[in-house]
Order: structure tokens, then C-alpha cells, then sequence
């Protein structure tokens, strides 16, 4: 039976089609818009399958359902602030070997599989020392 497969596509962020949506969106656009893009869609996502089910008995599972993934993308919503801290974390720690790269004007604007050069006030810094400013050893 395909309902749980095509179900897991929906682009809802807790659900695999969610994170493929971030994925696909973080290609053109910065980590942190596309990871706040992904919960904005999600939240439109259900809207519409509420909608799309208002015109029939909505069922009691259902509400469950869609209780559950209200709260799922709230509780995404809540931590985007971590998530986004967590991957500038992963990029600090690791040694990632980027070809490409991007010049950019700060950390909201950093992207998957791009290495970046940071202008600010004439002067360039590397992703490393922009990062090892924000983290030092704390971690």
C-alpha cells in the first residue's frame, strides 16, 4: 500500500518531504531561509489538507493527525534559532573542503555546500575566523 509513502512526502517539515523540500529550497537560498521557508510551507501545508477536509466528516484519527503535526512543526518553529546555531557549530568544528565558494555579509546568509568569505567594513574574513569569534571553545 503506497498511503504511508505518499504520506511521508508531504511537504510537512517532520516528514521525510519536509526535509527534502529544505533541502531543495537550501540549494538557491541560505541555510537559515530555507530551513524557516520549510516550516512556513508546512504550516501551509496543513492548512490546505484542513481545508481540503472540512468538506467531509473530518475523523477522529485525522484530527489527531493533524493536532500532531501542528505540534511537530510548532516545536521546529521554537528551535530554528538551535538548529541554525547547530549547523554553524558543524561547520566550525569540521573540515569541510567546499570548491565553491560565496562571498556573503554575514552568518544568516551562509549555505549548504558553499564556502564563504565574509565582507564587513571593507575588510574580508574567513568562514573560520567569523566562526571561531562566534564559538571560540565554548563548545
Amino acid at each position: 500500500h503506497y498511503g504511508i509513502l505518499y504520506f511521508n512526502l508531504l511537504p510537512i517539515y517532520p516528514l521525510d518531504g519536509g526535509k527534502l523540500l529544505n533541502l531543495l529550497l537550501s540549494i538557491k537560498i541560505s541555510f537559515k531561509k530555507s530551513y524557516t521557508l520549510s516550516i512556513y510551507f508546512s504550516y501551509l501545508t496543513i492548512i490546505l489538507i484542513i481545508i481540503l477536509n472540512t468538506s467531509s466528516d473530518l475523523k477522529f484519527n485525522m484530527i489527531i493527525l493533524i493536532t500532531f503535526l501542528l505540534f511537530k512543526v510548532s516545536l521546529e518553529y521554537k528551535k530554528r534559532n538551535y538548529v541554525f546555531n547547530k549547523f554553524l557549530l558543524e561547520r566550525y568544528i569540521n573540515n569541510y573542503n567546499f570548491r565553491r565558494r560565496k562571498g556573503v555579509s554575514d552568518l544568516s546568509c551562509f549555505m549548504r555546500g558553499k564556502k564563504h568569505i565574509i565582507k564587513n567594513k571593507g575588510k574580508y574574513y574567513t568562514e573560520k575566523e567569523v566562526l571561531s569569534k562566534k564559538f571560540g571553545n565554548k563548545y
